[in-house]
Order: C-alpha cells, then structure tokens, then sequence
C-alpha cells in the first residue's frame, strides 16, 4: 500500500475517498438509462463541440 500525502492540497477538502469504479460505473448506467440518455460504448470520439443547446459528438463511424 503505497499513502499519498495530499495534506497541503490548496483545497478545504484534502483527503482521499475510495470508491469502487465498477460499483460508480453501474450506478451511472443505470441513471443514464432511466433518463433515456442514449451511451455508446466501443466508439473512438474524434471531436465535439458544444453549446447552448447540448453536445455534439463526431466519431470514426459518424456523427451521434
């Protein structure tokens, strides 16, 4: 186990929380399902732009 001082961070809140990215992942997808928010895995992201009104993302493959 390997500690890492992060004491003098310039922060109110220096201190480690350890959370299972698995666990966070599923929490997240299951959240993102129920908001109908559409997720694509497997794809490369070449660029993105964003405004007002949302995100658009171009990949590989096209635009989503």
């Amino acid at each position: 186990m390997i500690l890492l001082d992060i004491s003098d961070f310039p922060t109110r809140h220096n201190y480690g929380l350890g959370l299972w990215q698995d666990r966070i992942e599923r929490t997240l997808a299951a959240w993102v399902d129920e908001l109908g928010v559409p997720s694509y895995r497997g794809r490369e992201v070449t660029g993105f732009a964003q405004d007002d009104t949302g995100v658009d993302v171009e990949g590989r493959c096209g635009s989503w």
